[in-house]
């Protein structure tokens, strides 16, 4: 099993103008609401109260990534629920997603916070990215 990421809360931002103006490598959740992007957050640092909830959900920017050509992993959460030709045909509608947002080189990966399906790959992929230069 791959070690936990590690990682602390310093503050939030409803805008990409409100955000830390820094050197460090940083991470974005993105995510529809209820979509367990708190729980992800929790499942691949092994903390239980690092994810933070907004009161006005929604107001994360894919199209950043797109400008920027940030690179994307794409967690399918809570595939635990789903069947194997469930997964398979999730992942293909995630990877059509991505492409119509014109992140065709983005990662696409199922995964369950609560089983821990795809955490070490995540984690694997995010630390390969964040040192990169």
């Amino acid at each position: 099993m791959s070690a936990r990421l590690d990682a602390q809360f310093l503050t939030s931002a409803s805008s990409i103008e409100d955000a830390p103006r820094d050197a460090v490598p940083e991470v974005a959740f993105v995510g529809r609401s209820n979509s367990g992007k708190s729980s992800v957050l929790n499942c691949l640092t092994g903390q239980t109260k690092l994810a933070r909830t907004s009161k006005t959900p929604g107001r994360t920017m894919m199209r950043a990534c797109e400008s920027q050509q940030l690179p994307v992993l794409a967690l399918l959460n809570k595939s635990d629920k789903l069947s194997k030709s469930a997964k398979i045909n999730s992942l293909r509608a995630g990877s059509a997603t991505l492409a119509s947002h014109h992140l065709e080189s983005a990662h696409v990966l199922t995964f369950s916070a609560r089983s821990g399906e795809g955490a070490d790959e995540a984690r694997d992929w995010i630390r390969t990215k964040l040192q990169s230069p």
